[in-house]
């Protein structure tokens, strides 16, 4: 997924570290293998040995997770990883590809079902799995996304995307989803404050 690539390879610089989950998907790798920060892998859904390596690390530290992981549809420990990244002043980054749409009421993700959206340094949602449509978003601070719009290599801007998808999941008469336009409608308003 590009946002994860993107997001990856422009935020953490040279001298930090990424610690990431054994288990993250391939973009999480490609975006941290082209990124100068050290990095690091811990046991998958280890906070213990997390906390081992947040010991050590040097730099803004970031500490990347799926929130579902998609081999074995297991979930992240989210709250106690924030609890981790306060103790180290580490910023969190989860990838929401496989809890968009599936996890929460609206299909909001777990991130916000467990209401830490504002412990989260960014979160990047896909329009492509549960909604059927295509596109994805990074969701974090304006000061974010203001960095992201001027200096991530390869992105694709567009102010029409997110009407694109919304759009999709309500036009297509073969499969309408409702669901899926709440939560679109949902994730929008709340990136919006």
């Amino acid at each position: 997924m590009m946002q994860n690539i993107g997001l990856l390879s422009c935020v953490p610089q040279r001298g930090d570290t990424i610690l990431y989950d054994y288990l993250s998907h391939a973009s999480i790798r490609d975006g941290i293998r082209l990124s100068f920060a050290n990095n690091y892998s811990f046991a998958h859904n280890d906070v213990a040995d997390l906390e081992k390596k947040l010991q050590t690390a040097k730099g803004n530290i970031f500490i990347v997770t799926e929130s579902v992981f998609s081999m074995d549809g297991d979930v992240a420990p989210l709250i106690e990883l924030v609890d981790s990244a306060t103790k180290y002043n580490a910023h969190i980054i989860v990838d929401e590809a496989h809890a968009t749409g599936v996890i929460g009421n609206n299909g909001e993700g777990l991130v916000q079902v467990l209401n830490l959206q504002n412990k989260i340094f960014a979160r990047v949602h896909t329009f492509g799995k549960a909604c059927g449509c295509h596109g994805a978003a990074v969701f974090g601070s304006n000061k974010l996304r203001d960095y992201l719009i001027n200096l991530e290599e390869g992105k694709e801007i567009s102010n029409d995307e997110q009407e694109t998808a919304k759009a999709s999941c309500k036009l297509d008469p073969e499969y309408p989803s409702p669901l899926m336009t709440q939560t679109l409608n949902k994730i929008s308003k709340i990136n919006e404050t």
